[in-house]
Parts: C-alpha cells; structure tokens; sequence
C-alpha cells in the first residue's frame, strides 16, 4: 500500500525532521564511535519502501536525536578534557624549566666562585 505524502502534511514534516536528524550526524561526524549509529542504519532498513505512521517517525527521530546529541557532547566534553590535560602539563613544564633556569644559573655562579678561587689560590 503506497501512502501519499501530499495529503499527509504531518508525515511530510515528521520525513523533514528525520532528514535533519541525519543531516546534524553528518555535519558532526559523529557516527564512528557514535552509540546512535547503529540506530540510525536500524531506522533506515526499517523504514526501507514504506512510509510509518507520523508518530513513529518522531517518536524514533527524536530517539536518534537526543543519541546522536549525547555523542556529540561526550566527543567534545572529552575534547575539552584534553586540552586541559595538554594545559595542565604546558604549565607543569614551564614551571620545571624555571626550576632548571634557576639552578642553571646558580650552577654558573657556583663554577664562576670555585674558578675565581683557583686563580687566586695560583
């Protein structure tokens, strides 16, 4: 049984939401490692030569919706996580070479001591 669209407006907008849905997945490229992925590949061979009910449609849109979200959250919470570690160990290493700037300079001034003494000991 073939559905039409143009008398089903809802159906038209619920397909159009869909079709976002996807659309937002591709732009963020969240589908490897994405939790909704498989999800979304179930949807389309499903959905495959049919028209579902409006309902079904948004009730399964906006499943894949609120997943692919949570994907794209935890890809850049973890992002940001990162690059406070990478922050965190710039600071650690700015602080070692001060420390070693400061020794290296108190190394200089010790061995420039000992010289001075050497020469006044000749």
């Amino acid at each position: 049984m073939v559905v039409s669209t143009e008398k089903q407006p809802d159906l038209v907008e619920a397909l159009e939401m869909q079709r976002r849905v996807y659309r937002i997945c591709e732009d963020y490229t969240v589908c490897e490692g994405c939790p909704s992925n498989a999800y979304c590949s179930g949807i389309i061979e499903k959905w495959k030569g049919k028209v579902p009910a409006r309902d079904e449609i948004i009730k399964e849109t906006e499943l894949v919706l609120t997943r692919a979200l949570e994907a794209i959250k935890a890809y850049t919470g973890a992002g940001l996580r990162y690059e406070d570690e990478i922050r965190r160990k710039d600071r650690m290493i700015l602080r070692l070479q001060r420390v070693i700037d400061t020794q290296s300079i108190q190394l200089r001034n010790e061995l420039a001591r000992i010289n001075q003494l050497m020469g006044a000991e000749q």
